[in-house]
């Protein structure tokens, strides 16, 4: 298993692999990081309980963001083959990086719902690219070892990112903001450095 990983850090594949680690980790990081913090954001500002209305709320609205991922799915098929892998990773990410920064004009319950089906909805295309790129990036022989081994540390700073993001509730909220949206734009530069490959690749 070691010598599978140590293939993906040869000279020839090396380049690619830490490229790929740059792309993929800090958006996943800062992703899921953002939307544990966000519903606890939202639900200690506008003072909500833990009563059985507070958690039928929380699970309604929490279904509306999870459908909002459902156009940016459909787009990212239609759009992958036409503008092109790289280029739709490149604007999902910048996309969803702008979009976090309307939390400081969105202030009402509706407006913040709104605002976090929109960063689902244009986030969506960035997982979808990445599961492209993965294994098209690689060759052959090693694609199912550098799948493993990205998706591997993708679990691991999933967990860092949850656990980082938890300690921001009590905080200003322009900490999570600006570091969400700093490690969406790490990823999109990152991305600028990967060959242009399309969906039939």
């Amino acid at each position: 298993m070691f010598l599978k990983i140590a293939v993906l850090f040869s000279v020839s594949l090396r380049r690619m692999t830490f490229i790929c680690m740059i792309v993929i980790l800090p958006v996943h990081f800062g992703y899921y990081g953002f939307m544990l913090w966000f519903p606890e954001y939202v639900k200690k500002t506008s003072g909500g309980g833990d009563g059985p209305d507070d958690d039928a709320k929380v699970f309604r609205e929490g279904l509306y963001v999870a459908m909002a991922s459902f156009p940016g799915n459909v787009l990212s098929i239609i759009l992958s083959d036409i503008v092109g892998v790289k280029i739709l990773l490149v604007v999902s990410l910048l996309l969803s990086a702008g979009s976090i920064f309307l939390l400081y004009a969105f202030h009402s319950p509706h407006q913040v719902l709104l605002l976090s089906c929109l960063f689902n909805g244009v986030s969506a295309p960035v997982f979808n690219m990445v599961d492209i790129l993965l294994p098209a990036l690689y060759p052959t022989a090693t694609r199912t070892s550098a799948f493993g081994f990205h998706t591997s540390l993708i679990r691991v700073v999933m967990i860092i990112g949850n656990w980082l993001f938890a300690k921001f509730v009590d905080t200003s909220p322009s900490v999570p903001i600006v570091l969400t949206s700093a490690l969406l734009l790490v990823s999109a530069i990152a991305t600028l450095a990967l060959p242009r490959l399309k969906a039939a690749h």
